[in-house]
């Protein structure tokens, strides 16, 4: 019975030695982008490297105050920043293995300001 423990928490330490090992790493399809003075968002779609585990769950911090649980979420900035965004994913296990990728002021919305003219008759002589 001994060597069935022992056996069993050898491998429990092996397998969080793999997933401490993994990270995860996301793209995204806009990391630049214009907001107007409309209140126009900036659409952003998150997806998780191809590469990257598949995990349990999810917490996407997208940097100003929401939060997604989807593992490829689609996030709405709503006004001009630049925004830090962070995924925790996490391994339900015996112990829980939680991995955070972290990118430092990794969107930028710019606000752009414009006007509409409106031209009368143009005559010339």
């Amino acid at each position: 019975m001994k060597k069935l423990t022992l056996i069993a928490a050898m491998l429990i330490m092996v397998s969080a030695l793999v997933f401490a090992q993994n990270t995860v790493d996301f793209t995204v399809d806009v990391r630049f982008g214009l907001s107007s003075m409309d209140d126009e968002q900036q659409t952003v779609h998150f997806s998780l490297a191809a590469d990257a585990p598949t995990a349990d769950t999810y917490l996407w911090d997208f940097g100003d105050g929401d939060t997604s649980i989807q593992s490829n979420p689609t996030h709405d900035y709503d006004g001009p920043g630049v925004y830090t965004v962070a995924l925790q994913c996490t391994w339900n296990g015996s112990p829980d293995i939680v991995v955070t990728e972290t990118k430092t002021d990794f969107i930028t919305v710019y606000r752009i300001y414009f006007e509409v003219f409106e031209m009368g008759n143009i005559t010339g002589t």
